[in-house]
């Protein structure tokens, strides 16, 4: 449940719901225009602005509200977050405006965010005022029900973002407001990276998937994924919410994108019938287009991944058998899993994959560490989208497609998000948001009706 906003978790009986589209790039410039998506109606209506135009920033949700965190900003990467209380029914004046909620110790952009249910808000990694990424993690505890244990204080200390010791964004001073929500610093990322997916489950998994690790343009995009438990705690003393898991004390390494490297976007749907599937949408040209040797049928997908799931575990359990930690037996695990997966595309394709990144949505089990091919993305060429997820759909909004910047939205049927879900179905248009953007960022918000 949640305690102040407004909505409680995995619960939409009741509500109604919009996708949130909030600032953004428009043809250089950085906007705070804020678009919403009423997925009743579908149809778009402009809503509250930013209070600080951003752009490759962060967003997720905590029922009625809606978080914007860190970014670009018009002169410098932004520590500061904001959030917007959505109220009324359906068409009623919304009545609000953003406000302070916050700040973060690292300025930053092309960054990601996420939720765990609508207890925590979270952003993670990016690029810096410097000239590498960041491996920065850092949460905002939103439900006064949930605190972090004292795991969370014996291992890493006191956290708080501390305003004496902020790391760029042009000497910025958080105002009185911004002190009020106090954001913790999570462990960093294994591997820095920006332009990358996040995705939050209610029971405190974390994860990123891809990104860019280096601006060198000799360097493509990273296929490499990982998790992280957030030690957090019930007032019932339970672990996160209903987890039975032990939180870590680092990232660990999971499967790697299994169409190799690429940017992306990851979505959770809060109203899903199973805890562990997050939606991760990987920027790029389709696999049916110029990345021809990348399969372009789910079953193919499968298979590939089957075999190389196979290989990885054999060399994991052989790694332990003569006497290797957990975590290098992973290690080894995944580089065996990478190598068998380039092996069985070539068997199958006749090539093995070039280093084009691949579009297309993917259906990632937590709980099996596993990858589901859905779809190509409907449109060629497509970066710098964004998507949400609710109730079956997952939505991709935004972006550029050829080089031009587009307001283009669409969703695609996803059904429950059970394993026998195979997401058969086609992408479906939508009305497009009024003003053109990319490096935009969204979430899908409730509100009671």
């Amino acid at each position: 449940g949640t305690s102040g906003y407004g909505v409680t978790d995995g619960d939409s009986s009741g509500t109604s719901a919009y996708v949130y589209c909030v600032g953004g790039r428009n043809r250089g410039q950085t906007v705070g225009v804020v678009e919403r998506l009423c997925l009743e109606t579908l149809t778009w209506s402009r809503a509250p602005r930013l209070n600080a135009p951003r752009g490759s920033h962060g967003v997720a949700a905590a029922g009625n509200v809606v978080f914007a965190v860190g970014g670009g900003g018009v002169r410098s990467n932004l520590h500061d977050a904001e959030a917007l209380r959505v109220e009324g029914t359906p068409g009623d004046d919304l009545g609000s405006s953003w406000e302070p909620r916050g700040f973060v110790s690292e300025a930053r952009h092309a960054v990601a965010a996420c939720a765990t249910g609508d207890w925590a808000i979270y952003l993670i990694g990016g690029w810096g005022d410097g000239d590498s990424c960041t491996g920065a993690a850092d949460a905002l505890i939103l439900d006064d029900a949930f605190s972090f244990s004292d795991d969370f204080g014996r291992n890493f200390g006191d956290s708080k973002a501390d305003p004496r010791s902020l790391k760029g964004g042009r000497g910025w001073v958080p105002s009185d407001a911004d002190l009020k929500s106090r954001w913790r610093s999570l462990p960093p990322l294994s591997t820095p990276r920006k332009l990358h997916a996040a995705a939050g489950l209610r029971d405190g998994r974390l994860f990123a998937f891809g990104g860019r690790t280096s601006d060198d343009p000799n360097v493509g995009p990273t296929d490499s994924a990982e998790t992280f438990r957030v030690p957090s705690t019930s007032d019932d003393g339970s672990r996160g919410v209903g987890s039975s898991s032990s939180p870590g004390s680092s990232w660990k390494p999971v499967s790697p994108l299994p169409a190799g490297g690429a940017c992306a976007c990851a979505c959770v749907d809060d109203a899903d019938r199973r805890a562990d599937a997050v939606y991760v949408l990987t920027w790029g040209a389709s696999s049916g287009g110029s990345a021809k040797a990348v399969p372009t049928t789910r079953s193919k997908a499968n298979r590939i991944d089957k075999r190389a799931r196979k290989a990885g575990e054999a060399a994991r359990l052989a790694a332990l058998a003569r006497g290797a930690t957990e975590d290098v037996a992973v290690a080894e695990g995944n580089a065996a899993r990478a190598a068998a997966r380039v092996a069985e595309e070539k068997k199958e394709t006749g090539v093995a994959r070039s280093g084009a990144e691949v579009g297309g949505l993917w259906r990632y089990d937590a709980d099996d560490d596993t990858y589901a091919f859905l779809a190509d993305l409907p449109l060629p060429e497509w970066y710098g989208f964004t998507a949400a997820a609710h109730e079956g759909w997952v939505y991709a909004i935004g972006g550029s497609t050829k080089g031009r910047w587009t307001g283009a939205a669409f969703r695609f049927p996803v059904g429950g998000g059970g394993k026998g879900d195979t997401g058969d179905g086609e992408w479906e248009e939508l009305p497009g948001m009024e003003m053109v953007r990319r490096r935009t960022a969204a979430a899908v918000v409730r509100v009671r009706r």
